[in-house]
């Protein structure tokens, strides 16, 4: 994907129907639709197809978030 298709592309999410959001997440990622609003659904796939043109976060990122989760569900109180 270009970065002008992927710039067209991002703009058409905003056209799109909560049916077609739902459909176009599970063919881009493969993943469980989340249980989200039709517009934070937008700003997610926004993310993965721009991740997916860029590149995503990197390793030692990913390292850090999850083990920011762990530490969050061990204390939830402190979240």
């Amino acid at each position: 994907m270009a970065d002008c298709r992927l710039d067209a592309e991002l703009a058409a999410l905003a056209t799109l129907s909560s049916a077609q959001l739902r459909r176009k997440w599970a063919l881009l990622t493969g993943q469980p639709i989340p249980r989200v609003s039709p517009a934070l659904l937008r700003l997610a796939l926004g993310w993965e197809m721009q991740a997916k043109v860029h590149g995503g976060l990197s390793r030692r990122t990913q390292q850090k978030l999850d083990q920011l989760r762990t530490i969050a569900n061990l204390y939830p109180e402190h979240v």
